[in-house]
């Protein structure tokens, strides 16, 4: 099955509730004092499940921790730690390793080599629960037919090894969370089961 997740960041909230009412209950915010205002407009709406898909700031772990059901960009033991240490009282906070593929400053991720080491390390956490992998690629002109074929390619290389990260680690690991509006074929193509769409649902942000 294939989740499609609504990223709403600097989306209007009545935007957001057309799709809400057309049954649509994931969304995806990259920025807190953003999400929480959305996240009141929504307060009795159930279910709501909200997803961080942004760059994580230290200063902020704890209110992702505590309001986010998901965050799909962890990628160092440091923010894991206080992700753990900021969900109190609260079933476990869903949460993917995002794997560096981009060779851009703006944009995090864990090396290939460290993931199993830093899943390890996550799964020990009794307030986080790993759920799976987060692919972001470069950053590429989406009109270019061979830059997709690229793509394509890599996206199948890492759709292999999440399922070699799903059998080393066990059923509960069901995730992988890759492809955005530009690149959404070739994601699911290639096997993806969670993709992050903002542009092609909502338009152009405001």
């Amino acid at each position: 099955m294939v989740r499609l997740l609504a990223v709403s960041k600097g989306q209007a909230v009545e935007k957001m509730k057309q799709l809400q009412q057309l049954g649509q209950y994931h969304f995806g915010e990259n920025y807190v004092q953003e999400a929480l205002i959305k996240m009141d407009q929504f307060k009795h709406v159930s279910p709501m499940i909200w997803h961080f898909t942004g760059k994580i700031q230290s200063n902020k772990t704890r209110l992702i921790s505590e309001k986010f059901d998901w965050v799909h960009t962890v990628d160092n033991e440091r923010i894991a730690v206080r992700l753990n240490a900021g969900r109190i009282n609260q079933a476990p906070l869903n949460v993917c390793i995002q794997i560096k593929m981009s060779t851009s400053l703006h944009r995090g991720g864990i090396g290939v080599n460290d993931v199993f080491a830093l899943a390890k390390t996550i799964m020990a956490m009794p307030a986080l629960e790993l759920r799976g992998l987060m692919i972001m690629p470069e950053l590429m002109n989406q009109h270019d037919i061979q830059n997709k074929a690229n793509l394509q390619s890599q996206y199948e290389k890492w759709f292999h090894y999440y399922i070699q990260f799903q059998q080393h680690f066990g059923s509960k690991i069901d995730t992988l969370s890759m492809g955005m509006s530009y690149d959404r074929l070739q994601a699911l193509k290639a096997g993806s089961n969670l993709v992050r769409i903002g542009t092609a649902l909502f338009g152009s942000r405001i």
